[in-house]
């Protein structure tokens, strides 16, 4: 095969493979990220990797056929190309979180093992299933393993405050939940393990967040008032696990009970109207963060209700960074919840250094949807996006 015929063939193979893995991996759900953000810039910088692949292809010897040594380097070749790409671009261009990185890596190192393996095996039938066999490994294989190695899971977290009345009361703001049903179920669940614990007295759940897949954990952190001074709490590992707000620090029952290095972040509140603030890791290499409120007014207008509420998933989105821009900080947005449920006003308090950042985020706070609530005005929130790199 001529140097042309090579380049040609390991950059059409080579594109058409990422394209095909990252475009099958996102419809049947496989896909890392989970967003067509994430898609896209895959897509985007694949072609590049294509015209690498090619000419890395061309400037292969021509009796690369020759022996099974020759082929097999040719071939490894393909892999560390893809990889050093992967490498280069998130290190100068991209910015992406873990899972991201994760999966462009899968779709890139399988680009340039098919691209060498088109160019290097003579027999068409064994290149075929060979680069089938590729394909299909780095559509299905990266999700469970990136899982396993980050010991993803479906980890909830209830915020609990001690209460003087009844535990009839209103639903708690929730995140990442489909609907108030499942926001009722999880809340009953958490005052029974406390009630097993043997913790007496009245309690309310006033903030609920579900993230991640897997075995099921669930963290119930209980305070009798505002959070006292920043503390790490060891996120349980496939287990519940209760915290309590003690006035010597948060103690932890069951005290063996196993824990991850992952950590929950709880932070003194700095405006009024919180009592602290709660950051949730996850497996992605993100993190969310949300104020935690207790207002003492009419339970229509205090309530910020699961139902019909969305929060975007951050974790899928790459962004792209400028030439000398660089992450300063987490972006704080500052939006209005009219009484419709809708988003107004939305602004942003403080910018993270990378306008593309800003601007995802933007756009992801943009389509959050709460409860309506006729008569209660407009109700004014702050969020910091926490990204850890």
């Amino acid at each position: 095969m001529k140097r042309l015929s090579r380049f040609a063939v390991a950059a059409l193979v080579g594109f058409s493979s990422g394209s095909v893995i990252a475009l099958v991996s996102y419809e049947l759900g496989t896909w890392l990220g989970g967003h067509a953000d994430n898609l896209r810039n895959t897509l985007y910088f694949t072609a590049p990797l294509a015209v690498v692949l090619g000419i890395v292809a061309a400037l292969q010897p021509a009796d690369l056929h020759v022996g099974k040594r020759g082929v097999v380097a040719t071939i490894s070749t393909g892999a560390v190309v893809g990889l050093l790409y992967g490498f280069l671009a998130f290190r100068f261009i991209i910015l992406g979180f873990l899972a991201v990185t994760v999966q462009a890596l899968s779709c890139w190192v399988a680009s340039g093992l098919s691209a060498m393996l088109a160019v290097a095996v003579e027999k068409f039938s064994r290149k075929t299933v060979a680069i089938v066999g590729v394909c299909l490994l780095a559509i299905f294989l990266p999700k469970p393993v990136f899982n396993t190695f980050t010991r993803n899971q479906q980890l909830t977290v209830a915020f609990v405050i001690r209460s003087s009345g009844s535990e009839e009361t209103p639903s708690p703001k929730a995140l990442f939940f489909d609907n108030a049903g499942a926001v009722e179920v999880v809340s009953k669940q958490v005052l029974e393990h406390i009630r097993t614990l043997g913790i007496t007295g009245n309690f309310r759940v006033v903030h609920l967040s579900r993230q991640g897949e897997g075995r099921q954990s669930l963290a119930i952190l209980i305070t009798g008032g505002p959070i006292e001074e920043r503390t790490l709490l060891p996120e349980p590992d496939g287990t519940t696990v209760i915290y309590v707000q003690e006035s010597g620090g948060w103690t932890k029952h069951p005290a063996d009970a196993p824990t991850l290095k992952r950590s929950i972040e709880v932070s003194p509140p700095t405006k009024d109207g919180a009592i602290g603030y709660l950051w949730v890791p996850m497996s992605s290499g993100l993190r969310y963060g949300d104020g935690i409120r207790v207002d003492r007014h009419s339970p229509e207008c205090a309530s910020a209700s699961a139902e019909a509420q969305r929060l975007p998933n951050l974790a899928g989105r790459s962004v792209n960074r400028l030439p000398g821009e660089s992450f300063r900080h987490s972006p704080v947005i500052a939006f209005e919840i009219k009484e419709d449920g809708s988003i107004s006003n939305l602004r942003l308090v403080r910018s993270s250094g990378i306008k593309d950042l800003d601007k995802k985020t933007m756009a992801a706070v943009a389509v959050w949807k709460y409860k309506p609530r006729p008569g209660c005005g407009l109700i004014e929130s702050e969020m910091t996006v926490t990204v850890e790199f």
